[in-house]
């Protein structure tokens, strides 16, 4: 779980403060939640990287809107281009959060929602910018917070675009044609997650294409962005680029 990106001293604070078995569950759950708060209010970088700082800010932006759909699509295509380690850091924190946040869940604070607890006690681990207001950066991390379970999914327009370039090219049509005919096939266990793999990998591919290709970023922001993805996605990022049939 979440300990296993704690450092060693953090871990064997917690196991030698930790109570005895027979005491009160309560007391276990506070003593926990507080070795985790004092382990990240002491992190010196935020989760979510500054090289992707223009991307959170144009999340900030849409929740501002109201635009709640653009807003996931565009976090779940910044946090795939989040280096691994963050973002499964990130996943598990986030998930903690939410169980903690429950409203069944212990009062963490005396008068305080455990959601602004959350909030309160993470939020700067999360994300944090000098030039992002201290208000947008709460904005984000309790859109965050509220959509753990979604946020680290396939953006759901690229998984539908790809899905049906897919079936067309396996039919031996067009894959530029917008109708698509699909049917029930019974696949194997194995058939499903060589399918799985390879659908992500082609979804990874085309959201490359679509950074790569695209003329509204400036060289540096594209040449950023492009970075990122190489550290997240070595192999992907080496199979575009060195692809012999690529047009360049």
């Amino acid at each position: 779980g979440l300990l296993e990106h704690l450092p060693d001293v953090a871990v064997v604070e917690i196991s030698r403060n930790f109570p005895e078995p027979s005491c009160d569950v309560d007391q276990c759950k506070l003593m926990f939640f507080d070795a985790i708060a004092k382990h990240y209010s002491q992190t010196k970088e935020p989760l979510l990287t500054n090289d992707l700082f223009d991307i959170h800010t144009g999340v900030t932006e849409l929740i501002v809107n109201g635009k709640s759909e653009p807003a996931l699509e565009a976090t779940q295509l910044c946090l795939k281009l989040l280096n691994s380690r963050n973002r499964e850091e990130l996943r598990r924190l986030l998930h903690f959060m939410a169980v903690a946040a429950y409203p069944e869940s212990i009062s963490l604070q005396k008068g305080v929602e455990n959601r602004i607890v959350m909030k309160r006690t993470f939020g700067k681990a999360i994300v944090f910018n000098k030039n992002l207001s201290k208000g947008k950066a709460d904005l984000l991390v309790l859109f965050l917070l509220d959509h753990q379970k979604d946020v680290f999914k396939i953006p759901a327009s690229l998984h539908k675009m790809v899905s049906e370039k897919l079936m067309h090219i396996q039919c031996g049509r067009d894959p530029d044609l917008s109708t698509v005919h699909s049917f029930c096939e019974r696949l194997s266990h194995s058939a499903c997650e060589s399918n799985m793999r390879k659908t992500t990998r082609d979804e990874l591919l085309l959201l490359l294409k679509t950074i790569d290709e695209n003329t509204q970023l400036s060289a540096k922001e594209k040449k950023k962005v492009l970075t990122q993805f190489n550290r997240s996605h070595p192999a992907i990022f080496i199979q575009y680029f060195f692809d012999p049939s690529r047009k360049h």
